[in-house]
């Protein structure tokens, strides 16, 4: 299946989740297993990389929405 990219967004998030991807395939950690089992998947290494990508970013959108929410909460001051 080929996926169709669309290029547009923000291009300084975009060069920055992939230079964490990047870093984290040269490693030995979470990200470096995850492009492994990608490739024994059958993903070419720029599909690998996308994936890891997506993942990536979507652990980031996460963190982030649960800062805004621990923010939005109403603190017990006394």
């Amino acid at each position: 299946m080929h996926v169709r990219l669309n290029r547009g967004g923000n291009r300084t998030v975009n060069h920055a989740l992939h230079m964490i991807a990047v870093t984290q395939v040269r490693g030995d950690g979470e990200g470096a297993a995850y492009f492994a089992r990608q490739l024994t998947a059958g993903k070419t290494n720029t599909e690998a990389l996308r994936l890891l990508r997506r993942r990536i970013s979507d652990r980031v959108h996460r963190d982030l929405l649960a800062d805004q929410a621990e923010l939005d909460r109403p603190s017990k001051r006394s």
